[in-house]
């Protein structure tokens, strides 16, 4: 028996009503729980696309999304947001922070979006954080300095911070090491799988840069799995 933490079946999604319109065509795919999943495809292929899909930023036109057992193309948009709080986490390319606020400030507000349903108490929620912290090589010290004064590299760690702060059952990443040289790219990736094996995470992790694919054993092409077609140029 299967134990998927994704499944879609004949999912469709179009930019727009004209004929015209960019169209991404899923017609099934599944991903086991735990698993680390490398996407990859050219640009314009539709990888952002299918993680805005996953993570309920997007709403398919048509099919389902079936996340952890729970059909969430049935949610109304506040039950899906509550549900990608609590159970997703993402890292986006550009990472989200917010600049002016201090990283626990960032770090926080997942937890305040998720309604308060991190594990225990206030307290829990600190050691955690520390924790995450020191898995990522990240001093304590660095809780109440603004992000906007942090290097590229410390930023990236804490958008990974906050991704799992929640400890979400899905991370979704999108493209997180394109601002990194080759040594700091690898330490951040030895650094992101070792976190995610350890908390058992299922993660799918897009990026156009083959190199990283030897981090993973599950390499999908996305081209291999949906279309996005009508000729437009973005969705990727």
């Amino acid at each position: 028996m299967h134990n998927y933490a994704i499944e879609i079946d004949n999912v469709c999604h179009s930019y727009g009503k004209s004929p015209q319109a960019t169209t991404f065509r899923l017609p099934q795919w599944h991903v086991e729980k735990g698993d680390k999943v490398f996407l990859h495809g050219n640009s314009g292929s539709g990888k952002s696309t299918l993680l805005n899909l996953l993570s309920g930023v997007l709403a398919p036109q048509s099919g389902n999304i079936k996340l952890l057992g729970n059909n969430t193309t049935a949610l109304s948009n506040a039950k899906r947001d509550l549900f990608r709080a609590q159970h997703i986490g993402v890292v986006f390319q550009t990472f989200n922070l917010i600049p002016y606020l201090s990283v626990k400030g960032n770090i926080e507000l997942a937890v305040h979006f998720a309604k308060g349903s991190t594990k225990g108490a206030k307290a829990d929620v600190t050691q955690r954080m520390l924790s995450l912290l020191d898995t990522l090589k990240l001093s304590a010290d660095i809780l109440e300095r603004p992000v906007k004064q942090l290097s590229i590299g410390q930023q990236q760690r804490v958008a990974i911070v906050r991704a799992l702060i929640n400890t979400p059952e899905i991370l979704l990443v999108d493209e997180p090491t394109s601002a990194l040289d080759a040594s700091a790219r690898d330490a951040f990736m030895e650094e992101l799988m070792s976190t995610a094996t350890a908390t058992q995470t299922t993660m799918i992790f897009v990026s156009h840069d083959q190199a990283l694919s030897a981090f993973f054993s599950n390499h999908t092409d996305i081209q291999a799995i949906a279309t996005l077609s009508n000729g437009a140029q973005g969705g990727a």
